[in-house]
């Protein structure tokens, strides 16, 4: 595979956090994991390291099978061969936890060189330690970003997972911020299972069958020293005791400390947080930080999670996420032990209006009874005064009934946004599990069965997007192609070429298109099928050229547009959402066309770019293609000090 096949990007530094590695391996002579995918033929090209450690490391590859980028967790070959077996168990154990909030493992196997290897999904991103970080320096752009209950919402999300690995039996057993990925549009993914570990005897546990022996895989994973991170470890782990799923619940609280103050629970050398740990002497947030406007009752939570006995602890991360939701509503905790003072001070803050109008009531039904005792003949029209305020009152209270029931709606909301998110970044099996969430959670709401009917319809499920379109309102030009493209094919199967050029053409949304074209290309193994959509869309595009002026050369990854009636190549008015992008060029040849803004292609990482008899008349843009060398323009086309700004970075020929 040449250099001119696949485009070399740069790696994001960001992502070395997430990918953590055991510093030390248990041996273990019997490795059928590594026996089964040894002979496997590798799929993957272009590696480029992005994190390295002292036995393993993380390498950005391209998947030839799925035409993307993936991450790549790798032994390094001077590992000893007792680490195959414990590094293809994690790979494992990852791989079965499937839940939107858990980092995905794509596929498992042995290289040509004989060392074993697990992909993961590329993801972007801060890690919710750095974040917590720069907001504790007070960077302007994360204060921006990321408010307190927005934290908390992330927090509730990490909860959500691990309460899923708990129902599979599983230990995270190295939960910190630093393992926690936070994206730019919501999303919350926890990496680094190492040092997890099944538990439960034979008949709980279902994954014998994948895993082969749970008490192999828990030996393999901790072999009597201390794994885990000094702070975030709960004193079982320190003194090497038996772990339990109120192990992860101490470094849940550990995390929400770090939230509430911006620091870990305890400070120091290894031996010090141990030490502190082993006695259980962590000062609540509330005494260390008395300046720092740190709620009550989220200071009892974590410090409850944080209690150096187990019993005492929360029993479930659902328990835990359980008592952040309640404080987000406005309502006390169980850890704060709130009185009855506290308790009315709460229902006053979330029935405000009401106690007012309430107390406004009372006082005014006393003056009444006051002046009906002294003036008897105004007591009738006094008591109908009352009557009316007192429906008023109730009427208020009603209202306040109906904005409670909408706060308990809005983690639905968060559901549906998150959806738009994986939507918007092309993540589309990621995007209809969390909208399947929501419709589970409350079948009556019609947007979130509107997104899940949008969704199948990007992935050419036309039989399932017309089923959820019939449970909304939802009529016109989607609905409609629907019903129609589900009698051509069944929910697994894609598009003919020229079927799913058709589609394209009469879908009115350039949204909708854009996202139809980006599934089509992820999905689709046969190029040649691909491209006749791509040529439709372009034909769509400019009504008026002549589509005989479509080249395409797949070993160069070349295209060829020609003719004057081609003119734009972009979806819609977002230049982003070019109609080229899906199909990843080196080569761009534009000569004799009508184009003119190269606004349209800034999105495109192509090395050579032919501009001859076009109407383009400002290089200026080019600056913005980092991966553009070559430009060949059309004689006395352009200033000559025009080209030599060009020529400082990219080579131009002009012919």
């Amino acid at each position: 595979m040449t250099d001119t096949e696949h485009q070399a990007l740069e790696p994001d530094y960001r992502l070395t956090q997430f990918y953590a590695e055991s510093q030390e391996a248990t041996v273990s002579p019997y490795s059928p994991i590594f026996d089964e995918l040894q002979g496997l033929a590798s799929r993957y090209t272009k590696p480029q390291v992005i994190a390295r450690g002292g036995l393993k490391q993380i390498l950005r590859v391209f998947d030839l099978s799925t035409g993307r980028n993936v991450a790549m967790a790798k032994l390094l070959p001077d590992a000893p061969q007792e680490m195959y077996e414990p590094f293809l168990r994690e790979a494992r154990l990852t791989a079965l936890l499937e839940h939107p909030y858990i980092i995905a493992v794509h596929d498992i196997g042995v290289g040509t060189e004989g060392l074993p290897y697990f992909t993961m999904e590329l993801k972007t991103g801060d890690s919710l330690g750095e974040v917590i970080k720069q907001l504790g320096l007070g960077n302007a752009e994360y204060l921006a970003r990321y408010d307190f209950r927005s934290l908390l919402v992330i927090f509730i999300k990490i909860c959500d997972a691990v309460a899923f690995a708990h129902s599979r039996h599983v230990l995270h057993l190295d939960l910190k911020p630093d393992n926690i990925q936070v994206g730019d549009f919501g999303e919350v993914i926890l990496c680094d299972w190492g040092l997890g570990e099944i538990i439960g005897s034979e008949a709980e546990v279902k994954f014998d069958e994948l895993l082969l022996n749970p008490d192999l895989l828990n030996n393999l994973t901790l072999s009597g020293t201390i794994r885990g991170t000094p702070g975030f470890m709960a004193p079982e782990q320190v003194d090497d005791l038996e772990s339990t799923e109120r192990t992860d619940i101490y470094a849940l609280g550990a995390i929400l400390y770090n939230i509430l103050c911006h620091h870990a629970p305890l400070d120091g050398d290894k031996d010090e947080i141990f030490e502190k740990t082993r006695k259980g002497e962590i000062l609540p947030p509330c005494l260390r930080f008395p300046t720092l406007d740190i709620p009550e009752a989220l200071n009892a939570v974590s410090m409850k999670a944080l209690a150096r006995d187990p019993s005492e602890r929360y029993a479930t991360a659902d328990e835990l996420s359980g008592e952040v939701r309640h404080y987000i509503s406005g309502f006390a905790t169980a850890a704060e032990r709130a009185g009855l003072g506290k308790q009315l001070k709460l229902l006053y803050r979330r029935n405000r209006r009401f106690c007012l109008t309430l107390a406004i009531g009372l006082l005014a039904v006393a003056v009444v009874t006051i002046l009906s005792m002294r003036q008897l003949r105004m007591k009738e029209q006094l008591a109908t005064e009352a009557r009316e305020r007192a429906e008023k009152t109730l009427a208020l209270y009603e209202a306040e009934k109906k904005h409670s029931a909408e706060v308990t709606r809005e983690y639905m909301a968060d559901l549906i946004d998150v959806n738009r998110s994986f939507t918007i970044n092309s993540e589309f099996v990621e995007a209809l599990a969390k909208i399947d969430s929501a419709v589970k959670k409350d079948p009556t709401n019609k947007e979130a069965w509107a997104k899940k009917a949008t969704t199948h319809y990007m992935m050419q499920q036309f039989k399932a997007a017309a089923e959820c379109y019939l449970r909304t309102d939802r009529t016109g030009n989607l609905p409609r192609l629907a019903r129609q493209f589900a009698a051509l094919k069944p929910d697994a199967a894609l598009l003919s070429g020229a079927q799913l050029a058709e589609l394209v053409d009469r879908t009115d949304q350039p949204a909708m298109r854009d996202r139809l074209m980006m599934y089509d290309s992820s999905a689709r193994t046969d190029r040649s099928e691909h491209l006749l959509v791509v040529k439709s869309l372009i034909q769509t595009l400019n009504p008026d050229w002549d589509a005989r002026g479509f080249e395409y050369n797949p070993s160069t990854r070349s295209l060829a547009l020609s003719g004057p009636g081609l003119m734009v190549l972009t979806t819609g008015p977002n230049t982003a959402k070019s109609a080229l992008r899906t199909l990843n060029l080196r080569v761009l040849d534009l000569h004799g066309s009508g184009f003119f803004n190269l606004q349209d292609i800034m999105v495109l990482n192509i090395e050579t770019l032919d501009i001859r008899q076009t109407n383009v008349g400002n290089l200026e843009l080019l600056k913005n293609m980092k991966y553009l060398k070559k430009l060949i323009v059309s004689p006395g086309r352009f200033p000559e000090t025009q080209l030599e700004e060009v020529r400082r970075d990219i080579e131009v020929v002009v012919k």
